[in-house]
């Protein structure tokens, strides 16, 4: 009989030389996504707003992934996804939200997203979900 396939959300990540960047104005948000990363070993910074993860993007190379939250207060989260974009065009940059309101699925990938997701995810999908995203983008997982 057949070796049976491993299933995707059971694939154990080791990403002590990634670096992600949690961008959302709220502090509980930020800690349930921490904590759902944790499993990864993944260095997990923060940023309450989308102008301090643009900065903190720009000035730090080390960083992977930016986790983005649609909707923050103080920029469009498309915009800020365009313009890091432009800026750094190695990361990956998945959009998150409660609800899609302010932007669809479609206008955030147009706008540079990698990816997309509705939060609560499971923690087993996420870290699925950015590993599909770094490997679309030829980043070593």
């Amino acid at each position: 009989m057949g070796k049976k396939p491993k299933d995707p959300l059971e694939i154990k990540v080791n990403w002590r030389y990634r670096t992600i960047l949690i961008v959302d104005n709220v502090q509980d948000n930020f800690e349930i996504l921490k904590a759902a990363l944790a499993p990864t070993h993944a260095k997990i910074e923060y940023a309450r707003s989308g102008l301090e993860g643009m900065r903190k993007c720009i000035e730090s190379k080390r960083i992977d992934v930016v986790l983005l939250d649609v909707d923050l207060p103080d920029i469009k989260a498309l915009d800020a996804a365009r313009n890091l974009k432009l800026i750094r065009e190695d990361v990956v940059i998945i959009g998150q939200s409660v609800f899609l309101a302010t932007a669809s699925r479609s206008e955030c990938l147009a706008s540079g997203m990698d990816e997309f997701f509705i939060k609560p995810i499971n923690p087993n999908e996420l870290i699925a979900l950015i590993r599909a995203a770094l490997i679309k983008r030829d980043k070593r997982v």
